[in-house]
């Protein structure tokens, strides 16, 4: 298991210690390797697609029910 499994898999502990149903985040729609990587780990896209301010790059939300 490498560090960014670690992390996610702490982020998830975290979240329901805190009685959270869910977690949810932002990743560069460009950035593959890290969508692959959410994907792999449990994520769905939620295909809510944001802007990054001031600029033309878009971000994809990925979210996981822990």
């Amino acid at each position: 298991q490498g560090i960014g499994q670690k992390l996610i898999k702490y982020a998830c502990y975290e979240a329901k210690r805190k009685q959270k149903k869910k977690i949810y985040l932002q990743v560069i729609e460009s950035n593959e390797t890290a969508r692959k990587f959410y994907e792999l780990s449990g994520f769905t896209n939620n295909y809510r697609k944001l802007p990054i301010e001031d600029t033309k790059v878009m971000t994809v939300g990925y979210e996981k029910e822990i």
